[in-house]
């Protein structure tokens, strides 16, 4: 059997409404409000694994607020600069 790799996520990044679940992903500069499938909390990280709804290098708001609308431009942070670069 082969090793899946999932997108594992802190559990603040997502939004609850009903019984369905959200994520605020950021795509082309603008945020998309999008529906995903997560399976069991990880005891160890208390992270979620998205079973569904996201691909691979998806970028992500970790901890959403309730004031974002979809299509909303979204400006990214620079990563930290790395010792030596």
């Amino acid at each position: 059997t082969g090793v899946r790799n999932v997108l594992m996520l802190p559990a603040a990044s997502l939004v609850r409404e009903g019984d369905q679940t959200f994520v605020w992903a950021v795509r082309d500069g603008k945020l998309a409000k999008v529906g995903v499938t997560v399976g069991e909390r990880d005891q160890r990280s208390g992270n979620l694994p998205v079973i569904d709804g996201l691909s691979d290098g998806a970028r992500v708001l970790r901890h959403p607020t309730g004031k974002l609308a979809d299509g909303q431009a979204a400006h990214e942070a620079a990563p930290p600069a790395t010792p030596g670069s």
